[in-house]
């Protein structure tokens, strides 16, 4: 072996000449298998090695680490004791795991001699008469390191390396099945091992053997795998598996293994993985082979069992790798993956849906009313307030009360005269509002109720932020039903929190994590949106009653009433909306959609069609279907309305109000028109940021540069807001008074005069 050598100087001062070329790269991995490190990491590494050597030869433990930096990446070195040789692994622990040498065999009197050669060269420059402000601390430690280095103690002999042979057989899935033989590593404990600590060692987990993939009657063989490292590639790849499949994505996709690379292909969602392969034993490694076809499922079952299979080895072997984190983050990932692949398992089916059923309320038509016939409808102004920071989705008509939010309080507006009858300091937040109180749920996860009466906190709570954007929930109370707030908390969490009390009564945890969105029907809570699975919570209780599994994930749009729930599933360029009794969880029918749904958009109820509006982010169309079997209707192109339009759904009608100045009405049933307004004065600067119409007492009250009041089934306008402010936030009592909010701080108020009718005629 050739001498060691540093490529580079003592920083300071010019401690030392140039030494030998290529030693200290020779000794550790070679010259081509890592990055050359720079003069100062070079300096650092040959000091961290002989601090190593000296606590490994000195007997405070069989093996040791250290980390040290080669052009600015992050390496690992690995040292461990056999015999009278030093077994030396140099690898890159992350990002991507790189192994430049494993248990390479040095002498203990070649490994001692070539860093005492290169610690004197460097501690010389104070002997060759350098000044003491030129003596940096790279000259004082490779002294004091000479000194320990030079100790005859160190070159004794050490017990051979401890290793267990063992083989990992993963269960077959569907012909797919791994298998593994290896030597496992048995090390004596450090002296400074504790049971309290957990650290993350992959020197203790480098074991070279043979991997076996079967597939069908195929099998593909690598002899000089890296167990533990090919282990976490094969489950970082299931993982992109499972994703595809999960979303309706094609895959394709490489594993770069120790010796194999794997090529997985799926062309559709629902196809099978065709595998091929690179390397290993075969003849020409540089040629595809190709493999039988694999279930996407089947294959993530079988790599996952795999990997747990392999870490309970190593902690069988040495249970001290239960405290290891990088063995215990592969344990993790595998065991998340085989959740979200068993989910399907999991379907449930409610088989009493009378105990549910019979909570239910059924709502009347809002189309009938007062101003269903008759004159036309007259408005005055009331008040106007101005509210700094306005928060038009926290705006509520509450009795006699207006209830408004903004970025630093939160006011109650008497809505007769306007005055303010309290306020108190807040900050932004989501809200919702209870007869219970106001709730606001703040971005960091803190959750208040205030007293709607005179703005003093109810009480406060503590749960998980949101991480998938803003919050959802569904507010409970109903007589004969507990009065609750159920809300997503977290990614994958739905909480049930006591609107008197404040207490959180039950938490209910999803198998897999999602942007959740939740609609309540009778006892039900229905949860939808970024996965899979449909499921409906019992509101006592949170357990699950019924579970509905489809083969792509949710969108989270979803519509309920007393007898249907209706969902759209899928991914781009394969949509459905499934239809399914929301009391049993059974799927009625299942239709294919041939256009996507319009983002944010909710498939409409009618008694007789259920309508899907489509489109992109350019403009918006519409498809029905028969409430009954699912069959098409009919179709309008996605050229009807533009994106931001607002969609309402009323007996046998369909509401269009679009942000163009267009309101349109179709007839459920068979798209026809049946009356089309094009309000004049729009332009997009006058354009409401909330288009939703309100249907109120038979009259509809359409937002667009002012609002109009329009009978919803004739289309005859019968009244007109006084256009003072845009109405970016449109409000209508019991009584058709109006309240409009502009995004600028402003909220009026407008009151409907009595309707004038013919009491008696004189003769």
């Amino acid at each position: 072996m050739k001498a060691l050598h540093l490529v580079a100087h003592a920083n300071p001062g010019k401690l030392a000449p140039k030494l030998v070329d290529g030693r200290l790269l020779d000794l550790l991995a070679g010259r081509d298998a890592m990055p050359i490190p720079s003069r100062t990491e070079s300096l650092e590494l040959l000091l961290a090695l002989a601090e190593a050597s000296h606590e490994l030869l000195g007997g405070v433990a069989g093996r040791t680490t250290f980390q040290f930096d080669a052009d600015r990446e992050v390496w690992e070195c690995g040292l461990e004791l056999c015999g009278g040789d030093v077994l030396v692994s140099v690898y890159r622990p992350s990002p991507a795991t790189r192994i430049a040498t494993h248990e390479r065999r040095v002498t203990r009197r070649d490994f001692l001699n070539a860093q005492l050669e290169m610690l004197s060269t460097i501690a010389r420059g104070r002997r060759d008469g350098a000044p003491e402000s030129a003596r940096n601390r790279y000259v004082f430690a490779a002294e004091r390191l000479c000194s320990q280095l030079s100790s005859p103690a160190l070159l004794g002999e050490a017990p051979s390396a401890a290793r267990c042979e063992r083989a990992v057989t993963g269960p077959s899935f569907g012909s797919v099945s791994l298998c593994a033989r290896g030597r496992l590593k048995m090390t004596r404990p450090r002296l400074v091992d504790s049971e309290h600590v957990e650290r993350s060692d992959l020197h203790a987990l480098l074991v070279e053997g043979t991997l076996q993939i079967h597939a069908g009657g195929a099998t593909l063989s690598s002899s000089a795998s890296q167990l533990f490292i090919d282990a976490e590639r094969l489950v970082l790849g299931a993982e992109e598996v499972l994703s595809t499949w999960e979303s309706g994505r094609v895959l394709a996709t490489r594993l770069k293994l120790s010796e194999l690379e794997l090529a997985l292909y799926r062309t559709r969602s629902d196809g099978l993985i065709e595998l091929g392969a690179r390397g290993g034993q075969r003849e020409a490694p540089r040629r595809r082979m190709q493999l039988v076809n694999v279930d996407s499922i089947c294959w993530v079952r079988a790599v996952c069992h795999f990997a747990l299979a392999l870490t309970a080895e190593f902690c069988a072997v040495d249970e001290r790798q239960q405290r290891n984190l990088r063995l215990t983050a592969l344990e993790r990932s595998a065991r998340a993956l085989l959740e979200r692949a068993s989910v399907e398992d999991h379907a449930l089916t409610n088989d009493h849906p009378e105990d549910y059923r019979r909570f239910a309320r059924r709502r009347r038509s809002m189309a009938t009313g007062l101003w269903e016939h008759g004159g036309t409808m007259r408005f005055s102004a009331r008040w106007v307030a101005t509210v700094p920071g306005l928060d038009l989705r926290a705006t509520f008509l509450c009795g006699d009360s207006i209830i408004v939010d903004s970025s630093r309080e939160t006011a109650c507006i008497d809505r007769l005269n306007g005055k303010i009858m309290w306020r108190a300091p807040s900050g932004p937040a989501a809200c919702t509002v209870s007869p219970a109180g106001l709730i606001r749920f703040r971005p960091d996860g803190h959750l208040s109720s205030i007293d709607l009466s005179n703005g003093v906190q109810r009480f406060a709570l503590q749960l998980k932020p949101r991480t998938g954007g803003g919050a959802a929930g569904s507010v409970v109370y109903s007589d004969g039903l507990p009065k609750l707030l159920a809300l997503t908390e977290g990614d994958r969490q739905i909480s049930a929190v006591d609107l008197i009390t404040g207490e959180v009564r039950w938490r209910h945890t999803a198998a897999r994590p999602g942007s959740y969105r939740l609609r309540r029907v009778g006892k039900l809570l229905l949860v939808a949106g970024g996965s899979s699975t449909l499921f409906a919570l019992d509101l006592t209780s949170g357990e699950a009653v019924w579970r509905f599994c489809s083969r792509l994930p949710f969108s989270g749009a979803l519509a309920v009433d007393q007898t249907s729930a209706v969902a759209v599933s899928g991914a781009p360029g394969n949509w459905q909306l499934q239809h399914l009794d929301p009391w049993t969880g059974e799927c009625r029918w299942s239709a294919e959609m041939l256009e996507a749904p319009l983002p944010g958009k909710h498939p409409l109820l009618t008694p007789k069609v259920v309508v899907m509006p489509v489109g992109n982010e350019g403009s918006s169309g519409a498809e029905a279907f028969d409430r009954q079997t699912g069959r098409s209707l009919w179709r309008h192109h996605a050229d009807l309305a533009s994106a931001a339009s607002a969609w309402l759904a009323f007996d046998d009608l369909v509401l269009i109000n679009d942000g163009a100045g267009v309101l349109m009405c179709l007839e459920a049933s068979t798209g026809r028109p049946l009356y089309n307004h094009v309000f004049a004065g729009s332009s997009a600067t006058d354009t409401p940021r909330r288009l939703e119409p309100v249907l109120r007492n038979g009259a509809l009250f359409v937002p667009q540069q002012q609002v109009h009041v329009v009978r919803p089934r004739t289309g005859e306008i019968i009244g007109t807001v006084p256009p003072d402010l845009v109405p970016d936030l449109l409000r209508v009592d019991e009584r058709c008074d109006v309240y409009v909010g502009e995004e600028s701080g402003h909220l009026a108020a407008f009151g409907s005069a009595p309707r004038l009718a013919v009491v008696g005629q004189s003769s």
